[in-house]
């Protein structure tokens, strides 16, 4: 998106920052303009900033493109309040970035910003409120956390790396938006292997009829060799949003028989997670900070 298409109404999105200034210590600007997004924003990097800068609220201005723009437009600017832009690692963590970014914008080291929400003992602490029943050993063994993500990181990576090549060759092809539905074998939250499959081989049929299986083959390899061998693939690579959330509130429900709604769970994780994968964020905030 050009910087020109930073529209009026974008504009106005980003104004809205003057009148929490007696309540921020700086002015954070991200993507997700969903209900609830902006308090989820605002409580990981409060908690991750150990309170010592005041963040009471964040400020979404829409897709990726409008908050780079909005970034753009903000470089040398006199202002001496400090203003960050935040988007999402998105499949560019996989595919590499088309463009040149500005030294204001923060890209998240993950896929997006539920990706930081779930540990397994955030999850542990939710299930024991919500179950009267069983005991905290119980509901460890029925979450299976390390069992359970691990098995998403080795069948979702192939998937994930032919929906990189596909968004590097802007081909247009659905991938990530296909949801974790496409994948779901039961209302556990697993995956079924002969659904990934069938995804993945259609397309890289698909994308080998536009490019031709040559190339695409080539960038599956440069993708590949993106990967970071000491990260799980799930927690970094995966959309929480669209696959790995959904997933985990399948199995969640499952042993607890909660009805919370999603954006309840979100919230309430935001509370709970640990911060410690969200501290790359924090230390960019800091060093803006100081600057």
């Amino acid at each position: 998106m050009s910087a020109e298409l930073f529209s009026r109404g974008d504009a106005a999105r980003a104004a809205l920052s003057v009148f929490y200034e007696t309540f921020n210590d700086l002015d954070v600007y991200i993507e997700d303009t969903a209900e609830g997004y902006d308090k989820i924003f605002a409580r990981l990097l409060s908690r991750a900033l150990d309170g010592k800068i005041a963040i009471d609220r964040v400020f979404p201005l829409g897709e990726r493109g409008i908050v780079i723009d909005a970034a753009r437009a903000n470089v040398g600017q006199t202002s001496t309040r400090v203003s960050v832009y935040i988007v999402d690692g998105d499949l560019y963590l996989l595919a590499g970035e088309k463009v040149a970014l500005p030294n204001n914008l923060i890209v998240l080291p993950r896929y997006c910003i539920e990706n930081f929400l779930f540990d397994k003992e955030s999850l542990l602490q939710i299930l024991d409120e919500a179950d009267a029943i069983n005991d905290i050993g119980t509901l460890e063994q029925a979450l299976d956390y390390e069992g359970w993500i691990g098995a998403l990181s080795v069948a979702l990576r192939p998937l994930f790396c032919i929906f990189a090549v596909s968004h590097s060759l802007s081909s247009g092809i659905k991938t990530v938006k296909n949801g974790s539905r496409s994948v779901c074998k039961d209302a556990f939250g697993n995956i079924d292997q002969a659904k990934v499959a069938g995804l993945f081989n259609q397309i890289h049929t698909e994308l080998s009829a536009l490019h031709g299986v040559v190339v695409v083959e080539s960038l599956l390899k440069k993708v590949e060799n993106r990967v970071m061998a000491s990260e799980c693939f799930a927690t970094k690579y995966v959309s929480g949003k669209d696959f790995v959330l959904p997933l985990l509130f399948l199995r969640l429900r499952s042993i607890s028989k909660s009805k919370a709604s999603h954006i309840n769970f979100k919230i309430r994780l935001a509370n709970k997670c640990n911060t410690d994968s969200f501290s790359h964020v924090a230390s960019k905030i800091k060093f803006a900070m100081a600057a």
